[in-house]
């Protein structure tokens, strides 16, 4: 569980939200809806630990995120951003990282891997690829396809429709959907209405 309680917080030099209050369960799809893709991505850093609230706080699991307990909340938590700058790493090599390893990836995670792309509509030739060369929409779902098999039991994601097609949008909620239904606490924030309608919780962000 994320609680925020009597959270404002400030980004850009002005306030974007007074007072925030919501808590987020596992296996739930609460979605935080709002205008101002700035003020999002300073919400989900204030999970993380990495954006300070001018008041209030943040939990999870009824403990607050402070910065010295946010590095070992974040390891329980997958956390898939808007923006990806990579530069040369290529999509193999950035897994590798992600899931820890020096040896090379065991073949059940590469599998479990290839199984998201499966559901997501990602080829299973982008695995040896430089993520930069990947067209956006396919780059986030492969970004999305990590959190879904790093074992995280917390998946935050940020815009996760951002750079989707209309064809594949579909494939980022339900997989969304499935992160759910196995048990995890799924918490996006989106700009998009589509993606609120398929919540369990929508939070309208506002100022």
């Amino acid at each position: 569980m994320i609680e925020v309680k009597d959270a404002t917080l400030k980004t850009g030099g002005h306030v974007v939200c007074n007072d925030l209050s919501f808590m987020a369960m596992d296996g739930q799809l609460t979605c935080v809806l709002a205008q101002d893709a700035e003020a999002l991505e300073a919400l989900l850093h204030a999970f993380l630990g990495l954006q300070p609230l001018e008041s209030g706080y943040v939990s999870v699991d009824g403990e607050c995120v402070t910065p010295l307990s946010a590095p070992f909340f974040r390891r329980m938590m997958a956390y898939v951003p808007a923006r990806f700058e990579f530069g040369d790493t290529s999509v193999s090599a950035l897994f590798h990282l992600l899931v820890g390893m020096e040896a090379p990836v065991r073949h059940e995670q590469k599998t479990a891997l290839l199984r998201q792309w499966q559901s997501l509509g990602v080829d299973g030739s982008c695995y040896e690829r430089l993520l930069r060369s990947l067209p956006a929409a396919v780059r986030q779902r492969v970004m999305l396809s990590f959190a879904g098999v790093l074992n995280r039991n917390i998946i935050l994601l940020n815009q996760p429709t951002a750079w989707q097609t209309p064809e594949s949008v579909p494939l980022v909620l339900s997989f969304m959907q499935t992160m759910k239904a196995a048990g995890h606490l799924v918490l996006c924030t989106t700009t998009d209405r589509q993606v609120a309608e398929t919540a369990d919780v929508v939070i309208n962000f506002t100022p």
